[in-house]
């Protein structure tokens, strides 16, 4: 999904000429760590959380925010990495992290948005160097 979304992001085909020109590792690590954790916080994050806070009229939403928040958000984090069952876990598990590191750092005006993309970058760093 997110090779998708750059794709149309940049107008550009993933086989095309400037890409065959980079090689493969090269785009998988810009890929992974550069654009995806910013692609991926800003719609399983900070559109699910915009999301709730339009319905925050809602006495369920009000209520559950947190909960739901982190909830939704986590299962739409893995089920864009669902490659297989054990990803799919690890994943829902990593969007719990990233949805309470985002929520928390919403609550304090941290600046969530960047903090949750370079925790996500970080991490996706540490995964391309181990699979070296």
């Amino acid at each position: 999904m997110t090779s998708l979304l750059i794709t149309i992001i940049f107008k550009s085909d993933l086989n095309n000429k400037v890409v065959n020109e980079i090689s493969n590792s090269d785009f998988v690590f810009v890929l992974s760590v550069v654009f995806a954790p910013i692609i991926e916080t800003f719609i399983f994050f900070k559109l699910t959380l915009m999301g709730l806070d339009y319905f925050k009229k809602n006495e369920f939403v009000g209520r559950y925010k947190v909960y739901l928040f982190v909830l939704i958000s986590s299962l739409l984090f893995s089920v864009n990495h669902c490659y297989n069952v054990s990803y799919l876990i690890s994943a829902f598990i990593s969007g719990v992290l990233y949805s309470l590191i985002y929520y928390k750092s919403f609550i304090k005006k941290n600046y969530p948005f960047i903090g949750t993309v370079i925790i996500h970058s970080l991490y996706n760093l540490f995964v391309f160097c181990y699979k070296l």
